[in-house]
């Protein structure tokens, strides 16, 4: 009996093994493809004129691994493909249903939103998103379009010409940037039509209004390299470059906090373009201004020994301003101004009064009769201005510096039965105003209307400012 078990035993193991083979040599489902769909590998290629989705060192196109594309299937639906390589032709890898067949269309970049209805004379619908991050690729992200004359090879070309849009001079604390234009009455991103056919492939943008404020906007982020980052729009044939635009830049440190570094209006240029595949147009880098951190108002100390500080006699007529205390730091110069609190409050501006201290400098033709004998700014135009509302708060202040508007931080805070105002003036606009970088006088005033109604240091003081050491 012994020996008949062991014999039976051995029997076991070899059919287990047997089975085991067996099993093995059976094909399993790929797990990455979903059930009911079938992976389908296609090549897509580029010419040395056409589509390519990002820059080489050479200045070359070519697919970056990992780019995705959007494939017709026989459905009439779109598949995202991706790309196994980085070349200017290599394979794109997806899933279309069971039962259906690769189409002959498809277009890059992908996105859920592309359609596609062969009852219309412009069949595809393509989609531009408002908002892209790129900061995982370098793709310059310019719309394009394939026809394939055999289901297989996707020979890919421009739908558009594109804007080479540069900004330089990041500071070296971060890492990516949101990069925004704004036109007024442009329709720069949203759904547009293409034409079936390969050699009126489409337009991407076009003139038209629209009422989706987000369809006038277009914002891409990508990563900082080299203190500089690289943006591609792309343009609509026969369109001017989009005339006058709002352009932000928003810079990302590395914990991602956003900093806006720059917003103003400029142009491209106001040239005419026409349709081009691929032309690719170069704008005039913009430069950032130096950068400057933000505020910090728990890092001021208003007791220490650089703060600058005068008092207005309580019988002057300027008496209702009461204290000024001023301190600079290498990003700031800091105003403490102490004023009676009245309300509603008196004044409806505030203003800053800037000079080198020198009425015998050459050229010292800017003063101000209150302060004659000092080099400063001219007020009478208000060129840095602050508002007060009745409650006594400056709602905003604004410092003009060779056309520009600075929006200068500031609060208000009561206390004490007082009205503290603080303001902060980056170093960069004050040093603008002094021959000596080591010092610079201010003062402040308040208006009503047109009206004088106060100053500090008070009219008459000396006929002087108060000045403040710059480290």
């Amino acid at each position: 009996m012994k020996k008949i078990s062991i014999i039976l035993a051995a029997l076991a193991t070899a059919f287990a093994v047997s089975c085991n083979k067996e099993a093995a040599d059976i094909d399993t489902p790929d797990p990455s493809v979903p059930a009911g769909m079938k992976e389908v590998t296609i090549s897509a290629s580029i010419d040395d004129t056409a589509t390519k989705t990002s820059y080489d060192a050479a200045g070359k196109f070519s697919w970056t691994k990992g780019d995705q594309i959007s494939v017709l299937a026989s459905d009439g639906n779109f598949y995202t493909f991706t790309a196994a390589g980085s070349a200017a032709s290599t394979t794109f890898s997806g899933a279309i249903p069971e039962g259906t067949t690769i189409g002959t269309y498809a277009l890059y970049p992908a996105d859920a939103n592309h359609t596609y209805d062969v009852n219309e004379y412009y069949p595809f619908g393509f989609n531009i998103p408002n908002y892209k991050d790129l900061s995982n690729t370098n793709s310059a992200d310019l719309p394009l379009h394939a026809e394939s004359a055999d289901g297989t090879n996707f020979p890919f070309k421009h739908m558009s010409g594109g804007f080479k849009f540069k900004v330089n001079n990041f500071d070296d604390i971060f890492k990516t940037a949101e990069v925004s234009i704004v036109t007024t009455g442009l329709k720069i991103s949203g759904s547009f039509q293409v034409r079936k056919s390969s050699t009126h492939s489409g337009y991407v943008t076009y003139a038209a209004t629209t009422s989706d404020a987000n369809e006038l906007s277009y914002i891409r982020k990508v990563n900082v390299v080299d203190n500089s980052v690289e943006v591609y729009f792309p343009y609509s044939p026969g369109n001017d470059l989009w005339g006058t635009t709002t352009i932000t830049v928003v810079g990302y440190d590395s914990e991602n906090n956003p900093s806006q570094l720059l917003s103003k209006s400029a142009g491209f240029g106001g040239e005419t373009m026409k349709h081009v595949r691929g032309k690719i147009i170069p704008v005039t880098a913009l430069e950032l201004p130096v950068y400057v951190p933000p505020v910090d108002w728990t890092k001021v100390d208003w007791n220490s020994t650089a703060v600058a500080t005068v008092t207005n006699d309580a019988d002057s007529e300027d008496a209702s301003i009461e204290e000024l205390r001023l301190v600079a730091d290498n990003n700031y110069m800091y105003a403490w101004i102490k004023s009676a609190l009245m309300t509603p409050y008196p004044a409806d501006y505030i203003d800053i009064l800037l000079s080198d201290g020198d009425a015998e400098a050459e050229g010292a033709s800017k003063v101000w009769d209150q302060w004659s004998h000092t080099l400063g700014i001219d007020n009478y135009y208000q060129e840095h201005k602050g508002t007060i509302d009745t409650e006594g708060n400056i709602t905003s202040m604004k410092f003009s510096h060779n056309g520009i508007d600075e929006s200068i931080e500031c609060k208000t805070d009561v206390s004490d039965g007082k009205i503290n105002w603080y303001l902060a003036f980056p170093r960069n606009y004050i040093e603008t105003y002094t021959s000596d970088v080591s010092t610079i006088h201010v003062g402040f005033r308040l208006w009503t209307g047109w009206n004088n109604y106060a100053a500090i240091p008070a009219r008459g003081y000396g006929q002087s400012l108060l000045e403040v050491t710059l480290p």
